[in-house]
């Protein structure tokens, strides 16, 4: 089989499984956007910048547990799952023991930063609900890893209607911050339970505990996990240092901004579960059918990525009107400068996957943990500036800056160490394009601002004609595929 016949079929299981998972994705955005978006404009922005802080607290805190071992199971499980066992138990157990310390620290900042009891409370179901997060991500990623993605879409979707049920109760009944972080944890930890069933039954998982392997698998998922400390604090820091430095309605203008990247980064997911498992096995023929297939997907991630950041930046101040409301006016300036941040991420995240694919994991981590450095430097160096040159939503224009700039810089760095073999004619021609058409789509954004709120229809429409149009995207090899990917899911149902 040739190489590029080899890509094809990988890209055509990767599109299958997407749709699975996409499948379930698409309810539990709908929950997300429906429930993120209108959880700001009920609290208002001082409030919902307590929640920001307690919610950032804690995922900045459990990053710390990681262990980096999900990355490690999407590199080895797919072609030995019974290697599971031999770690899981033991590294479920470290998790839950370094878990007492990391309650203890949010408990302290949250006191040391003058926050109000209902925040702490909070602060502290949001670490359990993340350390639920862990458990059952671990799980899934296993799942995932050995193409068992079938019955985790409707789980996905059920908890998702749980969660969003546990807060819209604690919006009608007017209780505290912590019904919603309770509202979290109980979704997350109803999850991990029957992850962990799931697990048990599809993979035959084994709860024991095996120190010498525990410890073998640590040591080589350390690059792995610094990395993820290095994301999960990226992710962030910025919001932890407004917690710090800035009043908590800047918080809460920022927060609103980033929510709507919290329902933009819900497809995230598709990376990490379903193509990096399909770039492991295309690594595993050789470099030539993993770079094969990473030039085509690089297509696809610049197609996708710039058409959400062209669409949101240009449509701000539509988003933030319809969806929070005049309060967060000061919200439109941060989501604008927001917007290329999307299509950053998605690279990175590509990029990444290929040099830990090529054993160079400590590269990909080298470059996430300078990313931090640089983003908490910029961020104590630019908020109060910000703020005091800009008003109003200055702080946060200043950290969505920053964010947007060091993800652009990831991005670019991570494919600079992976190197030339990663990119193709088509590809520049492919960039080039979307470039065209994103300038285009703004172009019809300023015409058609007279009609209001409905232009965001308009603008994705018109870089969708217009993606088809330039064949940036070639629509005959995009249904080529599809029908491919959908063929090989009838006859796999139809052997079983």
């Amino acid at each position: 089989m040739s190489e590029s016949s080899a890509a094809a079929r990988d890209v055509a299981v990767s599109i299958r499984n997407a749709l699975v998972v996409g499948s379930s994705l698409v309810v539990t955005w709908s929950l997300a956007l429906l429930v993120r978006l209108w959880l700001p404009r009920k609290l208002g922005p001082e409030l919902f910048g307590d929640y920001s802080f307690a919610e950032a607290l804690a995922i900045n805190g459990f990053g710390f547990i990681s262990l980096g071992i999900d990355t490690y199971i999407q590199k080895e499980v797919p072609s030995r799952p019974e290697h599971a066992s031999d770690f899981f138990g033991g590294t479920m157990l470290l998790r839950f023991a370094a878990s007492a310390i990391v309650f203890g620290v949010i408990a302290g900042i949250a006191a040391r930063g003058g926050y109000s009891h209902d925040a702490l409370v909070a602060a502290l179901l949001f670490g359990a609900a993340q350390l639920a997060s862990l458990v059952g991500g671990t799980c899934a990623t296993m799942l995932y890893a050995a193409r068992r993605v079938g019955r985790l879409s409707a789980l996905n979707v059920a908890t998702k209607v749980l969660w969003a049920v546990g807060v819209v109760a604690g919006m009608i009944s007017g209780a505290g911050l912590w019904a919603y972080a309770a509202a979290a944890l109980a979704s997350e930890a109803v999850r991990a339970l029957m992850l962990f069933v799931i697990a048990k039954s599809e993979l035959d998982l084994r709860m024991r505990v095996d120190v010498r392997q525990t410890l073998d698998v640590v040591k080589k998922s350390l690059p792995f996990y610094v990395n993820v400390v290095a994301m999960a604090l990226y992710g962030k820091i910025d919001v932890a240092i407004m917690g710090m430095s800035v009043p908590e309605r800047e918080i809460g203008w920022y927060g609103a901004a980033t929510n709507i990247s919290v329902v933009a980064m819900m497809v995230a997911p598709l990376f990490n579960w379903v193509l990096m498992p399909q770039l492991s096995r295309a690594a595993s023929r050789g470099r030539d059918s993993l770079f094969a297939m990473v030039r085509r997907t690089f297509d696809l991630t610049l197609i996708f990525g710039a058409g959400i950041a062209t669409v949101l930046g240009a449509c701000a101040d539509v988003v933030v009107h319809v969806v929070f409301g005049s309060r967060f006016e000061p919200s439109i300036g941060a989501l604008r400068a927001l917007s290329p941040l999307f299509l950053f991420v998605y690279l990175a995240m590509l990029g990444a996957t290929c040099l830990i694919l090529l054993e160079r994991s400590w590269t990909a981590t080298l470059v996430m943990v300078a990313s931090f450095v640089v983003n908490a430097s910029a961020n104590l160096l630019v908020l109060r500036f910000a703020l005091a040159r800009l008003g109003d939503g200055g702080a946060g224009i200043g950290a969505a800056a920053v964010s947007a700039s060091t993800e652009g810089i990831v991005a670019f760095t991570m494919f600079w160490f992976v190197g030339k073999e990663a990119f193709d004619r088509r590809n520049a021609s492919t960039a080039i394009r979307v470039v065209a058409c994103a300038a285009l789509t703004v172009a019809v954004d300023r015409l058609a601002a007279p009609i209001g709120s409905p232009r965001i229809f308009v603008d994705a429409l018109a870089y969708v004609v217009l993606i088809v149009a330039t064949r940036a995207l070639d629509v005959r090899e995009a249904a080529r595929v599809l029908s491919d990917a959908l063929k090989r899911r009838r006859g796999e149902h139809a052997g079983s």
